[in-house]
């Protein structure tokens, strides 16, 4: 079979997924979409097989079987639909969607098109995710009773930019030209919830039902115009109350993931710092305090020697092998919804003070918004 050929949008993550790709010999990266001129050079670099364009609609016209979308997330719907239509599988960076009429829109075209689809959520690569996954399939936590997620990260350092590329805190911005904010500025980091709730929405095969959420308002910060934190109450089709924390705004070294899950026989929580050690405890095994254990990061695979301590890799191998093989996509795009659509509902929670809110299922019902 001859290679599949990869198109990549957005090269500043998409740099990362494009040197991925061409390390695979079912697939080709042979273009690279970026309008800042710097950072497509340097991507190209990377693929030497790409060709560059600042157009995407121009990049959509050659040949290509496969589209990654790595651009910014409020332009999600719009650069996924356009490849669907073009006739191109999607891998979509996260989250899948910046609002309800967005994910709709998604939804409806994936459906109208026929094409492959697939969220690129890599946290759910984790292997310490599918440890877990296999102590809940053998019994050893009970019932799943309640889950937390955390993704809190301090990014202020890139929340401005100029038209060079170049990222910058905005009170780093004086005397630059052009110097404004990028998306990430204004933006609820509770819409960001895909790499908190997606794992535990695929660990427990369940989805959220309804949302509560509170925001802090931009206080570390004012000038970002981000909150600094949000916190969200879910619950689920099960009746599993799940806790999610999302901040960008706020001093924290190192930053990264957290999941813990309550069971009726025990609890797993991660690790909260790299000097730390996840931990379990189990009823009846005679233990005092949870034990320490020695789950890993990465998962094992020819790209295990990639971003994120290995999951990147994971992530592309799996996208690579279910097109290749004609099997279903590992992260659809009703589940893509399943980890996206609750972040929209907590923000617009938040917004009007922590009201609850329901979340719509994309499978049952058309999204306005």
């Amino acid at each position: 079979m001859s290679s599949l050929a990869v198109g990549i949008l957005g090269a500043w993550r998409g740099a990362t997924l494009a040197a991925l790709f061409d390390r695979l010999p079912e697939t080709r990266v042979v273009a690279i979409c970026e309008r800042v001129e710097e950072r497509r050079a340097r991507a190209l670099t990377l693929c030497p097989h790409a060709q560059g364009f600042d157009d995407y609609a121009a990049m959509l016209r050659g040949p290509l079987d496969v589209v990654v979308v790595a651009s910014a997330p409020p332009d999600h719907a719009e650069h996924v639909c356009m490849a669907l239509e073009a006739g191109t599988a999607v891998l979509s960076e996260v989250p899948a969607a910046h609002t309800l009429g967005d994910a709709q829109r998604i939804v409806d075209t994936v459906r109208s098109t026929g094409r492959f689809y697939m969220l690129g959520e890599n946290c759910n690569y984790y292997a310490y995710i599918h440890a877990w996954k296999r102590l809940l399939d053998e019994g050893v936590l009970g019932e799943v009773v309640y889950a937390e997620g955390e993704y809190v990260h301090d990014i202020r350092a890139i929340t401005w930019g100029d038209p060079t590329g170049a990222r910058f805190n905005p009170r780093e911005a004086q005397g630059r030209s052009g110097a404004g904010p990028t998306w990430r500025a204004g933006y609820h980091p509770i819409r960001y919830i895909t790499h908190s709730l997606g794992p535990l929405l695929w660990l427990l095969r369940d989805r959220c039902t309804a949302v509560s959420c509170l925001s802090t308002g931009p206080r570390t910060q004012p000038e970002i115009g981000s909150p600094d934190m949000e916190v969200a109450i879910f619950n689920t089709t099960h009746n599993r109350p799940i806790r999610q924390l999302c901040g960008f705004s706020v001093p924290r070294e190192p930053g990264g993931q957290w999941y813990s899950l309550y069971g009726t026989k025990g609890c797993v929580e991660w690790k909260r710092a790299p000097w730390d050690s996840p931990r379990m405890f189990l009823e009846g095994h005679e233990m005092s305090e949870p034990s320490r254990m020695t789950w890993n990061v990465g998962m094992s695979g020819r790209l295990s020697r990639s971003g994120h301590g290995g999951i990147d890799g994971s992530l592309v191998e799996d996208f690579v092998r279910a097109l290749a093989n004609g099997e279903p996509s590992p992260i659809d795009v009703h589940t893509a919804m399943d980890y996206t659509v609750p972040g929209i509902c907590a923000a617009m929670s938040a917004e009007r003070g922590g009201e609850l809110l329901r979340v719509p299922n994309t499978r049952t019902e058309r999204l306005v918004g």
